[in-house]
């Protein structure tokens, strides 16, 4: 439901130039840790979880249109490869993440197995300070939003 929603706001908010592409995926993936940490806190009432799991579904939506952009933006020449490369990852994410939450989960506990995930936001986080936005390419790349 917060694709539904927080995609189009995303790209809403890079398209007027409201937020830069690298501070958009730095504020998502400080959400994504912010919801994970919740998530991962033991005992937490229901409240805490609904909280958490908004925050994690807002930090994985916000940002698409700035990382499809900035990826196309990156590979000029060949912006549709550069995407693919872009939306393999996240595919690669899901299908590992999934088993490795799984294993988690039966060797160290529930609330350990969200710290698992939250390596892929953290480092997500890391790689933006060294990364330029689709802003300092300084190409016209078409918006995906």
């Amino acid at each position: 439901i917060a694709g539904l929603f927080m995609r189009p706001l995303g790209g809403w908010l890079v398209a007027r130039r409201r937020i830069t592409t690298v501070a958009l995926m730095r504020l998502s993936q400080v959400l994504n840790l912010a919801g994970l940490a919740l998530l991962a806190w033991p005992g937490r009432p229901l409240p805490v979880a609904l909280l958490g799991g908004i925050a994690v579904g807002i930090g994985v939506s916000l940002p698409y249109a700035a990382v499809f952009n900035t990826a196309a933006a990156s590979l000029a020449r060949a912006p549709g490869a550069a995407q693919s490369l872009t939306a393999s990852g996240g595919t690669f994410g899901a299908v590992v993440g999934a088993p490795l939450m799984g294993l988690a989960i039966e060797r160290l506990g529930f609330s350990a197995a969200w710290l698992v995930i939250a390596v892929i936001p953290l480092a997500a986080l890391v790689g933006t300070f060294f990364m330029l936005g689709e802003e300092r390419f300084g190409t016209d790349v078409p918006s995906t939003t």
